[in-house]
């Protein structure tokens, strides 16, 4: 798990999905992929990148962090 600025946190559940939220505003998002599993997910100020495996090749997935505000 990891803290990021304006009190957004994620996570990895057990299906290897990304679960990124904000507590300042109660939202929240599922980042699901198919065919590939999360390990890792961080925040920067604009963007949340998540860390998968997708086959055999690791890469990182990058999102709007606005989409949760």
């Amino acid at each position: 798990m990891a803290n990021g600025s304006r009190s957004r946190i994620a996570l990895i559940d057990s299906n290897g999905d990304a679960i990124v939220w904000s507590l300042h505003t109660d939202k929240a998002m599922r980042l699901h992929c198919d065919q590939c599993t999360a390990f890792d997910a961080a925040f920067g100020d604009r963007a949340v990148g998540v860390l998968r495996m997708h086959g055999v090749r690791m890469e990182v997935a990058v999102y709007p962090a606005d989409a949760i505000e």
